[in-house]
């Protein structure tokens, strides 16, 4: 077992025990909505084990910044994504792909559905990411959600490359 904690302000403000094989990333969105202190949470930053393709979103659903530290910007660098396609290729960096803005939308109202479920506490970010990886029906569902977290994802890598500011103080709160 091992002791999951959140803490504002360096105050603990809620934790769990999670299973040593249990992801980090696929509780974070539980550890904030429950957060039942007077303590209001309104920026999040953690490690690299916070990470997954949908906290971006999830967290962007009740209004929490997500700002992880990634320890290798120019690495997240080569997986930006753009909203549009580029007509130049000259340029120092260079988006992995264009974000399909068409599937978004397209699954607009099972997003809605997940995030709703989510926010009415009616299942657990880790529930929800266990159906829709075991499956084949929510194949399209995934994508889109994966597609919306790549568009959040790459804006914050652009901010970590744009504000040392940024990258400082994160690193400072993780570490």
């Amino acid at each position: 077992m091992s002791l999951y904690t959140l803490l504002a302000n360096y105050v603990a403000v809620n934790a769990k025990n999670i299973g040593l094989n249990e992801y980090e990333g696929h509780s974070l969105y539980n550890m904030i909505y429950n957060n039942k202190t007077d303590i209001d949470i309104h920026m999040v930053t953690a490690d690299n084990h916070s990470l997954n393709k949908l906290n971006f979103v999830t967290l962007d659903s009740i209004d929490v910044d997500y700002v992880p530290s990634i320890k290798k910007v120019r690495h997240a660098a080569d997986a930006i994504y753009s909203a549009k396609p580029l007509d130049y290729d000259t340029g120092i960096l260079k988006p992995k792909g264009v974000i399909n803005i068409e599937r978004i939308r397209s699954q607009r109202r099972g997003v809605l559905r997940v995030l709703l479920s989510l926010i009415m506490q009616e299942n657990t970010q880790s529930n929800i990411i266990r159906k829709l990886n075991s499956h084949a029906r929510y194949t399209r569902l995934k994508a889109a959600l994966f597609e919306y977290n790549a568009l959040f994802k790459s804006t914050h890598v652009l901010n970590l490359i744009d504000d040392m500011v940024l990258r400082k103080a994160i690193i400072i709160f993780t570490y």
